[in-house]
């Protein structure tokens, strides 16, 4: 008998040890553990731990015994919470769940599991819950998202470059790639038009009014040609803030430079309707954006020069084929033109050739003009820049026909599209 009491003894101490040590590890862990009641709208509390009174502000004897809602829980978290339980008592296991809790001073996530345990004599169904604090987590995880998103744009935007040579597209897609996530509400692209002296949108996104992108552009766009920098606005509905960006109420956006080299090709903006702090790994994601766009810009500059060469050398073919084809020089030269009008939709030509009889220039073939009135209009003998080229033998180049102060006859613009030279 002695031996069977030494035996419950030691039986007794070692549960109590696995007690102990079950309590440590319990302690140990960063959770919350409690008894409550589900009624038709509402949770009541019967057992609540150290953890989950620290985390509610309060104590263990101002929970006990309360419901839910006396604590000033949300409606819509005990709804949430209500329904959790009945499904954990309908599938008579344990269920899962997460929900943001708000603070003052912020949002805590918990992961919660709730388990039916059965009823209580006052037949309410009774639940054991297991509650953990997971921000950090989830912190880590929107994070790891954001990251993925920014990896997977800019494959998505490289394999858009890589696959179109249509630059007008390519920059449409672009665009909408970096708009789709909703981190931007606008975003448009700027290409520098040395014909105009100024910049020029292309292409745009998310613009309520896009007559907004034609008017002046923002200070920030033009400082970002002058200085070849990237401009982070936080708050541009400050005074001294961008019309054009305030007139589509954003509020904070970003502009860098497309450049190739040290050429400056363009401008990229985006911006947001609220004001906000742009982080640094956002603003490096749209700085290699940039690059990836000054690469789409090159890829289809070298295109076009392509086909342009492409053009020119057919546009050469056909002409001495032509040439060689043709029987009177009147043919040739038609024929000459012609080609180079369909190399040149845009212009106009005219051709002259020395007449040694009449000791002049005389007209001899012309396209897109009013040959009537250039014939008629047609300057004698030295008084022409046509004369000065012939005499010279060299190129000249006139940038405005309107302006020149060489060019004789302006006025005869107004009935031929064409200043005589």
């Amino acid at each position: 008998m002695n031996r069977d009491i030494t035996r419950s003894k030691e039986s007794l101490e070692t549960l109590q040890q696995s007690e102990s040590m079950l309590r440590q590890l319990y302690d140990a862990l960063p959770v919350m553990v409690g008894v409550i009641a589900s009624l038709a709208d509402d949770i009541l509390y019967l057992a609540v731990d150290d953890r989950s009174t620290q985390f509610m502000g309060t104590t263990a004897g101002n929970v006990r015994g309360r419901l839910a809602s006396e604590l000033g829980v949300p409606p819509r978290h005990i709804q949430s919470w209500l329904e959790h339980l009945r499904e954990s008592k309908r599938l008579r296991h344990p269920v899962q769940f997460e929900y943001a809790h708000k603070k003052p001073d912020g949002i805590d996530w918990l992961a919660v599991t709730v388990n039916h345990i059965g009823t209580g004599t006052d037949s309410l169904p009774r639940f054991t819950y297991l509650a953990q604090i997971i921000t950090q987590r989830k912190w880590m995880e929107e994070e790891f998202a954001t990251r993925f998103w920014q990896l997977q744009s800019f494959h998505n935007i490289s394999q858009t470059i890589l696959n179109s040579t249509d630059l007008k597209s390519t920059l449409d897609a672009i665009l909408a790639e970096i708009l789709a996530r909703g981190a931007y509400d606008t975003g448009a692209i700027y290409l520098v038009r040395p014909a105009i002296h100024g910049i020029e949108a292309v292409a745009w996104k998310g613009y309520r009014d896009p007559e907004n992108l034609q008017r002046n552009p923002s200070r920030a766009v033009s400082h970002s040609i002058q200085q070849e920098k990237i401009r982070v606005l936080e708050d541009v509905s400050e005074p001294d803030g961008y019309s054009r960006l305030n007139r589509e109420g954003v509020r904070s956006a970003v502009s860098l430079p497309i450049c190739a080299g040290s050429v400056v090709l363009g401008i990229f903006e985006v911006g947001r309707r609220i004001a906000s702090k742009l982080q640094l790994d956002d603003i490096r994601l749209l700085e290699n954006i940039s690059n990836l766009i000054g690469i789409a810009i090159q890829k289809a500059m070298f295109h076009e020069n392509s086909e342009r060469h492409h053009n020119q050398v057919q546009v050469l073919y056909e002409t001495e084929k032509a040439m060689t084809s043709a029987l009177d020089l009147q043919s040739v030269l038609d024929n000459l033109l012609a080609e180079i009008a369909s190399l040149l939709p845009y212009s106009a030509t005219r051709l002259s050739l020395w007449d040694p009889t009449l000791g002049e220039l005389k007209p001899v073939a012309f396209h897109n003009l009013n040959g009537e009135e250039w014939l008629r209009s047609w300057p004698k003998r030295r008084k022409s820049l046509s004369w000065t080229v012939f005499q010279s033998q060299s190129p000249l180049v006139v940038r405005n026909l309107q302006t020149d102060s060489r060019i004789k006859e302006p006025e005869a613009a107004a009935n031929t599209g064409w200043f005589p030279i």
